[in-house]
């Protein structure tokens, strides 16, 4: 592919376009890479003749709404930068820092069936907690327009779920 191609690709695409695209390769990759561990976690479960445990169900959950909730922040940092190139990023990215906090609310309610019927651990609460936390801070801040504050705050957010996801993707699946 020349550089040619690529202009004109490119010129053909808007800004939200390329985003998207963004997105739905982290998706694709972060997906792949839960594959491999899952496969791997199953491997030592077959070999060492172990028993799937019956919260399997609500890890599995719990590592999906991670998977989705480290999407989500990478899909802010996106539209971060669409805030500043295009004149509908500012509306993007309020609309996606609001399903950013719902969708911290999901991982907390997971994190805490994981632990409380699903009879697994409870580690993965207080990180769920502080994202959830940080996300409705930072939001505020964005609402107040503290930008010195806020992206340093979201920076930290994805570095935090980033931790919780290879965090809940390193625990074996029984």
């Amino acid at each position: 592919m020349t550089a040619a191609d690529v202009a004109a690709w490119r010129g053909s695409r808007t800004d939200e376009d390329l985003a998207w695209l963004c997105v739905f390769g982290a998706i694709i990759a972060t997906v792949r890479a839960e594959a491999l561990i899952t496969r791997t976690h199953r491997r030592k479960i077959m070999t060492t003749h172990q028993h799937v445990a019956a919260s399997s169900r609500t890890t599995q959950a719990l590592r999906a709404v991670v998977v989705l909730h480290v999407v989500a922040l990478l899909f802010q940092a996106v539209t971060a930068g669409m805030l500043l190139s295009s004149p509908g990023g500012r509306a993007l990215h309020m609309s996606s820092g609001i399903a950013l906090a719902v969708i911290g609310l999901l991982h907390l309610v997971v994190a805490v069936l994981v632990w409380r019927p699903g009879g697994g651990s409870a580690r993965f609460i207080a990180p769920a907690a502080l994202l959830l936390v940080f996300t409705i801070v930072a939001s505020t801040l964005g609402e107040m327009g503290a930008k010195t504050l806020h992206v340093p705050l979201g920076v930290l957010l994805f570095g935090g779920g980033v931790a919780q996801l290879f965090r809940v993707l390193a625990r074996p699946a029984a």
